[in-house]
């Protein structure tokens, strides 16, 4: 018997460890109360063609980092979700910023409903996930808080400047 390659193997790791994430926060883009207009058509969209087809790096990542520690994964699940919906706005941003109109053999939230309603899209999913995330995290200690908070804000900031030097890589 061949062994398997490293990489599928890492592959089914964070689709085992990760996978919760991306069906509990398709459940919140599909059952969002705010439920009518185009940015919520784009949003149902991208939750039932594109979202299910993306590896959930972060969760999985969210979860080994607390089985690791010895903390209960079960709690984990929450800021899992939250950081689903944020790396998700990324996701539809970036698709923008590199005018992707497909992925994953279908059409981007780009390609289908443009540049302004996909912006707006995936404001709409970074606020709902840093509003899921402040909620899930307000029994915690202020500092704890405070640290997790830091640490989101300097992680989506890197990469911002990420996606920056990416465009700048372009013309080379």
């Amino acid at each position: 018997m061949k062994p398997q390659p490293l990489t599928e193997i890492a592959i089914n790791i964070i689709e085992k460890r990760g996978s919760f994430a991306i069906t509990e926060a398709t459940q919140q883009i599909l059952q969002s109360k705010y439920n009518d207009g185009k940015i919520s058509e784009a949003l149902k969209y991208y939750a039932k063609t594109i979202f299910p087809r993306v590896l959930p790096i972060f969760p999985a990542l969210v979860n080994l980092s607390c089985k690791a520690v010895g903390g209960k994964t079960e709690q984990t699940k929450s800021v899992a979700m939250a950081m689903m919906l944020i790396t998700a706005s990324g996701d539809i941003h970036d698709d923008i910023i590199d005018k992707s109109t497909s992925k994953f053999g279908r059409q981007t939230v780009f390609g289908k409903y443009g540049k302004d309603i996909t912006l707006l899209a995936g404001d709409v999913l970074l606020i709902q996930g840093m509003s899921l995330l402040q909620k899930n995290s307000a029994s915690l200690p202020l500092e704890l808080r405070t640290d997790i908070s830091d640490l989101i804000t300097k992680s989506m900031f890197e990469l911002a400047e990420a996606e920056a030097s990416e465009t700048c890589l372009w013309k080379k």
